[in-house]
């Protein structure tokens, strides 16, 4: 990421909802957030809405580490959803400028 690059993320969403079923239950998550790229001079150069999903499937008790699996699951879905997205990563590559952007990409090789 280049020089004076400003990389917000806001949390929008993190819930486990159980399921009740006849002999077992789920849980079931959601995580999602907002990713905010702006240029070393404030300006938004790139904005965008990841989320993710997650189960604990089959579950007995409708306890916090149940949630936690769900919740786990959910969150990496969300960024890997993030960091697979190649204009995001072009964005941050490049948003500090040109010198920046074929530095970044030197030090990755």
């Amino acid at each position: 990421m280049g020089a004076g690059v400003s990389l917000q993320i806001q949390l929008v969403q993190f819930y486990n909802d159980f399921k009740a079923g006849f002999f077992s239950g789920d849980a079931d998550s959601g995580v999602a957030f907002n990713v905010r790229v702006a240029s070393a001079s404030g300006v938004l150069v790139y904005s965008n809405y990841y989320e993710g999903t997650g189960k604990d499937p089959n579950i007995q008790l409708a306890d916090g580490s149940n949630a936690q699996v769900a919740l786990t699951k959910a969150f990496q879905q969300a960024v890997a959803s993030a960091v697979d997205d190649p204009v995001f990563v072009r964005t941050l590559l490049t948003a500090g400028g040109p010198a920046a952007g074929a530095a970044a990409a030197a030090a990755a090789n």
